[in-house]
């Protein structure tokens, strides 16, 4: 018997998977390129759910869950991009450019972490807020345990479900002249039925003229907040979440955010904004009407602050002055007369007073006997 050789043997092979693949649809792998800002209400579809472990970094060994979707609508979207330079936000050319394709985002600790402002989020609140992205997404967590969280995230992935997002630029600033983008999700409730086919591909408009005002602002480079705060600019453009959120209160906000209504995602990034500028990061909340209640704390809070400055500077402003000039009516005299405040007593709340007209003293005198007129 002849033996074949093992040259001969592997040329078999090549040749058998070259005709197995010969004719394979074309894979051009996954657009990694950058999510640009400006989509609202995109759709994307599920295609990547897996437990991974930081590599660096303060959670460096800790793990976490990512989810990754691929954009399936809008095709393109139109934005302007911002800079910071030369001490001022500056809005450049729309750019039109293809969104079809790209991935979307969202890394999902489930370890004790620490955020940039310093707040701590336990491992029981992030497997809250990781298991209710889950839930967001179809999936059933009823059953789930740290043996079948793989699974039920292969599951997932199997499922393949489209859900909407929307993505924001943050705003540059001095020490970050490029900014990030920000995507949020907001699930697949109301996409069930959803069919990619007939997806928009229509170009989003998403930019506003009246954002090419801010080009005209100067901005202090010093006036510029640490890095995940946002400066207001005075134009009407930039006022637009402010005004807002006038018209509503956070938690309605927060509510809306969370319904199936066509305001959800608008409110959410409404809301976004605002834990920006509050240096709270959305994902550290399980709901929208989580994160609309710690807004809402913080400006209860910054109001009592405010009210107490007030309170103090309206106290500051009633105690009597070495120098100022009062009016006061002796006893037993039919008419005040003008005087200077010479010495102020604050333990007693007396001061003592030099008449202008005579150079007459008077000593002792309480503060509520004092007059800012005749």
């Amino acid at each position: 018997m002849v033996k074949r050789s093992a040259k001969s043997s592997q040329q078999s092979k090549l040749s058998q998977a070259l005709l197995n693949h010969r004719e394979d649809e074309t894979d051009y792998g996954q657009d990694m390129a950058d999510i640009p800002p400006g989509i609202s209400r995109g759709v994307a579809q599920l295609v990547d759910a897996k437990i991974g472990t930081y590599q660096s970094g303060a959670n460096e060994g800790e793990p976490f869950v990512y989810l990754g979707g691929t954009v399936i609508t809008p095709k393109k979207v139109t934005y302007s991009p911002k800079v910071f330079a030369n001490g001022k936000i500056q809005v450049l050319e729309p750019v039109t450019t293809g969104v079809e394709g790209l991935r979307t985002g969202k890394t999902l600790p489930i370890c004790n972490t620490k955020n940039r402002a310093g707040k701590v989020t336990d491992l029981d609140e992030n497997v809250d807020i990781m298991l209710n992205e889950l839930r967001k997404l179809g999936a059933d967590t009823s059953e789930v345990d740290e043996d079948s969280l793989k699974l039920l995230l292969e599951g997932l992935v199997e499922a393949g479900p489209f859900f909407h997002f929307s993505t924001r630029a943050s705003k540059p600033s001095g020490e970050y002249p490029e900014p990030r983008t920000w995507e949020s999700w907001f699930g697949s409730e109301g996409l069930e039925d959803y069919d990619p086919d007939t997806g928009d591909d229509v170009v989003d408009e998403t930019v506003d003229e009246e954002e090419e005002d801010i080009e005209e602002e100067d901005i202090e480079e010093e006036d510029i907040e640490e890095e995940d705060t946002e400066d207001e600019v005075d134009t009407d453009s930039e006022d637009t979440d402010s005004e807002d959120t006038e018209e509503e209160t956070l938690l309605e906000l927060g509510e809306a955010a969370d319904s199936d209504s066509e305001r959800s995602a608008d409110a959410a990034e409404t809301l976004a904004t605002l834990a920006e500028e509050a240096e709270l990061d959305p994902d550290d909340y399980s709901a929208w009407v989580k994160l609309a209640k710690a807004l809402q704390a913080i400006e209860d809070e910054d109001k009592t602050e405010e009210e107490e400055e007030e309170k103090e500077e309206e106290e500051e402003d009633e105690i009597p002055k070495k120098g100022d000039v009062k009016f006061y009516k002796p006893p037993r005299k039919q008419k005040a007369v003008e005087a200077e405040i010479t010495m102020v007593s604050q333990g007693r709340e007396t001061v003592n007073l030099k008449t202008l007209d005579e150079g007459k003293v008077y000593k002792g005198i309480p503060w509520d006997k004092l007059s800012e007129e005749e």
